[in-house]
């Protein structure tokens, strides 16, 4: 957790990719789906690819927040960085 914070303070992709798969398991964090979402949402904007992936499918976990253009637009984001994940 804490080299993923330190990471993530510092705006780097995989540590707050890793951010927010802590939070979205809740892994040695409380489980908070809000945060892992936020996380996920900055690595995506920093074009990490697997990032995309979470973040769509972090969205499709919660319908309040859900909109099928944003978990299209971010699989799609995942598939044209030629990242797969299961």
């Amino acid at each position: 957790y804490e080299y993923f914070y330190k990471g993530a303070e510092r705006n780097i992709p995989s540590a707050l990719n890793g951010m927010g798969l802590l939070y979205w398991h809740g892994q040695i964090v409380e489980k908070d789906l809000d945060s892992a979402e936020a996380y996920f949402k900055r690595a995506a904007d920093l074009k990490y690819p697997e990032a995309y992936y979470n973040y769509a499918m972090i969205l499709l976990e919660q319908p309040a927040v859900f909109t099928t253009e944003k978990v299209f637009q971010n699989f799609l984001a995942a598939v044209k960085s030629g990242n797969y994940f299961n």
